[in-house]
């Protein structure tokens, strides 16, 4: 996991999702046209309607807006984070997690597919709700699957950056830091933290 290029300038928002949440070992972030057309239009796909969405994502909320590559992002987003791993961000794009990058993939073209059927329903002036007691059937699908929260810690790296310290904790990451938090880094620390956590994920899934 070696290169010449420097990290995304949401990096910000991606260290923050690990950090919060210590079962994500994978963040996706995008801006897929017709997802982002609802976020840009202040629309959230958290409607019931597929039964496959209810299972592998929940609900998707909209967050408010925030100014891209700042500490303000990650911010915005907390409080969705402990119930949700897939957000359309206001006026920017979208963001999913995941417990590889491949999940965190698939939930991203999971959350497009979505909004791209959502669109041609409300186009056709109809978009039906499921019924309570399907809604009911899949959440306990969703609960089997092991996807519903709280969700135990993957063994990723991400808590794994001061000193070999693998105990998952909310603040691991600042600690690493110093407690300083993360703005406070300089490129080459934060590429090895990235380069970590990857290189992790692909001995997961390879």
């Amino acid at each position: 996991m070696e290169g010449h290029l420097k990290a995304s300038s949401e990096i910000a928002m991606h260290l923050e999702m690990y950090r919060q949440r210590c079962d994500v070992c994978a963040v996706v972030h995008a801006h897929p046209p017709v997802a982002t057309g609802f976020a840009v239009a202040g629309i959230p796909l958290d409607r019931p309607v597929l039964p496959e969405v209810v299972i592998s994502l929940g609900g998707i909320p909209l967050t408010p807006y925030a100014k891209p590559g700042t500490w303000e992002l990650p911010e915005v987003i907390k409080p969705y984070l402990a119930n949700h791993d897939a957000f359309l961000l206001a006026n920017h794009g979208a963001l999913t997690l995941g417990a590889d990058i491949y999940q965190a993939y698939y939930r991203m073209e999971t959350l497009e597919h979505f909004a791209k059927i959502s669109l041609v329903a409300r186009q056709l002036g109809q978009e039906n709700v499921l019924e309570p007691e399907a809604i009911e059937h899949l959440e306990s699908v969703r609960e089997q699957m092991g996807l519903t929260f709280p969700r135990a810690c993957r063994q990723c790296g991400a808590c794994e950056l001061g000193g070999g310290v693998r105990t998952p904790t909310p603040g691991r990451l600042a600690e690493a830091t110093g407690g300083n938090g993360f703005e406070e880094l300089d490129e080459a620390t934060l590429t090895e933290i990235i380069k970590r956590v990857a290189q992790r994920v692909i001995a997961q899934v390879g």
